[in-house]
């Protein structure tokens, strides 16, 4: 998640911005029955996770835009999700002057004319290896990539998985990626945004919810609560992820957040100080049952939302 370009990083630590009391959940119209969502499988998860920070390792301990731990990343990710059965694309953008790669994964079949979205954003900030900003978001959107790839039921609509570059620069790589001129807006009827998923949050039953989409919201919500899970609103997540460039381009969105673990001015789990945007942000950070949570309320949602 990048650093508020309406507050800047300064006050946002001074202020110590507190996430949104819980509200009523989003009321829509009854959104139709849809294919039975896969179970996303944690090994999965936790394969992503390693991996990912295998490669910051290996890396100068990054895995910034523009940088060898990136390429390395984006070249996991796309090697994975091509073995999964996807038809995968790497998606090179300039944008603002900033140059990278976006991985884009299709799963086969279904209307192409009526495109759900499920993304995360994969680079790291200079400081660090970026494990719950945002590997945690990337190895969730990787398994349920994986688990619609294997399962028999698939949707009536088409399902498209994203890993974008350089959202630590200001969504450059999603805001690039809707720019294009290839890139065919109209298809794409909502978009799903996972960013700091990593942890759960204190009480271990409350999600942060955002996103300008009621329907999509309400996906989550009923995914969540069959689970026993509640949401509240996370303000602090609104116009700081990848979602944000999905809303100008006038595209409904929703999106999950665990514990910011420091972006919102709170401890991190175990009573220590936050690693938001640092050194400290590496694997033992990150729960994977909090993912794997995380994941299976998008998996449900996709199918819910797909139909």
């Amino acid at each position: 998640m990048r650093v508020s370009l309406r507050t800047g990083i300064g006050l946002l630590a001074a202020t110590g911005t507190a996430v949104a009391l819980l509200t009523n959940s989003p009321t829509v119209d009854l959104i139709p029955s849809a294919a039975a969502a896969p179970t996303v499988a944690i090994s999965d998860i936790k394969s992503t996770l390693n991996e990912l920070q295998k490669v910051a390792d290996a890396n100068g301990g990054t895995r910034r835009n523009g940088s060898a731990g990136y390429t390395a990343s984006a070249d996991y990710i796309a090697k994975t999700a091509t073995a999964a059965g996807l038809t995968v694309t790497k998606v090179p953008f300039n944008f603002q002057g900033t140059s990278g790669v976006n991985v884009i994964a299709d799963l086969p079949g279904g209307d192409e004319n009526d495109v759900t979205m499920f993304g995360a954003h994969l680079d790291s900030v200079p400081a660090g290896a970026g494990l719950t900003d945002n590997a945690s978001g990337s190895a969730a959107v990787m398994a349920v990539a994986i688990a619609a790839s294997k399962s028999s039921a698939k949707p009536k609509g088409h399902l498209r998985f994203a890993w974008w570059d350089a959202e630590e620069t200001g969504l450059r790589g999603s805001l690039g990626y809707l720019a294009d001129t290839k890139t065919d807006k109209t298809k794409i009827k909502r978009y799903l945004n996972f960013d700091m998923v990593g942890q759960f949050k204190d009480t271990k039953t409350v999600w942060g919810l955002y996103g300008k989409g009621a329907t999509e919201k309400a996906a989550f919500v009923e995914a969540l609560k069959a689970k026993g899970f509640t949401t509240a609103p996370e303000a602090i997540a609104e116009n700081r992820s990848d979602q944000a460039s999905f809303e100008r381009a006038g595209i409904p969105t929703a999106g999950l957040a665990g514990h910011l673990d420091g972006a919102d001015g709170k401890p991190g789990p175990g009573g220590t100080a936050g690693c938001y945007h640092q050194a400290c942000d590496k694997l033992g950070r990150v729960d994977p049952a909090a993912v794997e949570v995380a994941a299976n309320a998008a998996a449900t949602a996709l199918y819910k939302l797909a139909g």
